[in-house]
């Protein structure tokens, strides 16, 4: 039996107003992922395009699936939700993570990668690293997985040798204060011995001569 476009459209109207949230329906399947004529390479880059930008939109509502249910039902979340779903809790953990981000402002919708598990290592930087992340035009639906871990391993090198600086001058600050300290001691010996050559100078002070004779 043929299945019309408008059959079709009356059927995604009765799925939408229903309390069902998955239409299950085969011939609905086949239909919205039918391929149609590929007129030039244009057209064939639009289309995939648009699929690509409606998958993108896919991951980000199952991420705000699970963060709804995981607030509404938390004890019941693991056990009767996550074990019946086609993945597991990690896979759901980036979802949630990248859902969280967008829905936060942190990532904006339009920004996001193409994929869950890329958009989620823009969801492990920190607010730092994510800007210079931006700048470095790295949070885009283009990026790939390959550039962020690169960045990552970028920020990490970077972080290491900073710590190294950071050894050296702590040392070079402690070598200083043992330094001051000994010249700190020097000079309250030296104040001390001023001390005790002007007490010895009052001692004499009977002896200061006048008129060339002692007084």
């Amino acid at each position: 039996m043929a299945f019309s476009k408008a059959k079709l459209a009356r059927h995604k109207e009765v799925a939408r107003s229903s309390n069902s949230d998955v239409v299950d329906d085969p011939r609905v399947s086949k239909v919205e992922n039918a391929v149609g004529r590929i007129e030039s390479p244009e057209k064939a880059v639009e289309e995939i395009t648009s699929l690509w930008r409606q998958a993108q939109e896919k991951f980000l509502a199952i991420g705000r699936y699970l963060l709804k249910t995981k607030d509404k039902f938390p004890k019941a979340f693991e056990r009767e939700v996550i074990a019946k779903l086609p993945f597991g809790y990690n896979v759901a953990h980036q979802l949630m993570s990248v859902a969280r981000a967008v829905d936060s402002g942190v990532l904006k919708p339009n920004e996001l990668p193409r994929t869950y598990s890329v958009a989620y290592h823009l969801t492990t930087l920190s607010n730092a690293q994510l800007l210079e992340a931006r700048r470095n035009g790295l949070v885009s639906p283009d990026v790939s997985r390959r550039a962020i871990i690169e960045f990552k391993k970028a920020i990490d090198r970077q972080r290491f040798e900073a710590l190294g600086r950071r050894a050296l001058l702590e040392r070079e600050r402690d070598e200083l204060r043992g330094k001051l300290e000994k010249l700190q001691q020097q000079a309250s010996a030296i104040t001390n011995q001023i001390k005790e050559i002007e007490a010895n100078l009052l001692r004499y002070s009977d002896a200061i001569v006048i008129d060339g004779r002692p007084d």
